[in-house]
C-alpha cells in the first residue's frame, strides 16, 4: 500500500469519526438526544471498547490512538465519557469533554491531508 493510500484511509476513518461525534454533539445540544439514540450508543460503544476490550476492537483503538495524539487523554477519561452517554444522566461537562474530542480529531484530520499533499 502506497503512503497516499494509507493516509486517504486514515483520512476517511477521521472524517467519520468527527461526523459521529457531531451527530452526537447536535443531538446533545439540541436536547433531541437520549441514550437509546442509535449514533449515541455508537459512540460509547466505540470509548468503552478502548477501555474493556483492547485487541478486540480495531475501530476502537484507532480512535483511542487519534484522540490521544492530539489530546491529553487516558483510558479511565474515555471510559468516564463512553458511560455518560449511556446514562439516562450525562455528566454536566459531557459537552465540553465531546467537544475537545472533536478539536482533538480536526487537528488530526489536518495533519493526515497536510501529509497526503505532501506538507509533513
Amino acid at each position: 500500500m502506497s503512503y497516499s493510500g494509507l493516509y486517504s484511509g486514515l483520512y476517511v476513518r477521521v472524517r467519520d469519526y468527527a461526523q459521529l461525534l457531531d451527530d452526537v454533539l447536535i443531538g446533545l445540544k439540541t436536547g433531541t438526544s437520549s441514550p437509546s439514540d442509535e449514533r449515541r450508543k455508537q459512540l460509547a460503544r466505540l470509548l468503552l471498547g478502548t477501555t474493556t476490550t483492547p485487541h478486540s476492537n480495531l475501530s476502537a483503538q484507532i480512535l483511542q490512538i487519534f484522540l490521544q495524539t492530539e489530546a491529553t487523554l487516558d483510558r479511565r477519561q474515555l471510559d468516564d465519557v463512553g458511560n455518560a452517554l449511556l446514562s439516562s444522566e450525562p455528566t454536566p461537562n459531557l459537552i465540553e469533554k465531546l467537544e475537545g474530542f472533536a478539536t482533538a480529531l480536526e487537528q488530526e484530520r489536518a495533519g493526515i491531508l497536510a501529509k497526503m499533499r505532501g506538507r509533513a
